[in-house]
């Protein structure tokens, strides 16, 4: 985080976060992540299915938007 491109012009860090928490419901993101055509997720090096792939990626946002504030912690600590 701290060689981001955009961190220096980050500055409503605390408002981003508060925002995607109140509109990112793990139904949203189910949503979302529905829209990812199956083309996308027919991986050579894998027996998983669209479906389970798909299911992968919910997992990972859903852990991801409820340990936000880490993310967010040290995006503050590396803004100085």
């Amino acid at each position: 985080i701290k060689d981001h491109v955009l961190l220096s012009q980050a500055s409503m860090l605390d408002e981003a976060n508060d925002f995607a928490q109140g509109i990112l419901t793990d139904d949203l993101l189910e949503e979302i992540t529905t829209l990812i055509p199956d083309e996308w997720l027919m991986w050579n090096h894998t027996q998983a299915t669209p479906g389970e792939i798909r299911r992968v990626y919910l997992d990972f946002f859903k852990t991801r938007l409820r340990h936000s504030r880490n993310f967010l912690n040290t995006a503050k600590d590396a803004r100085g």
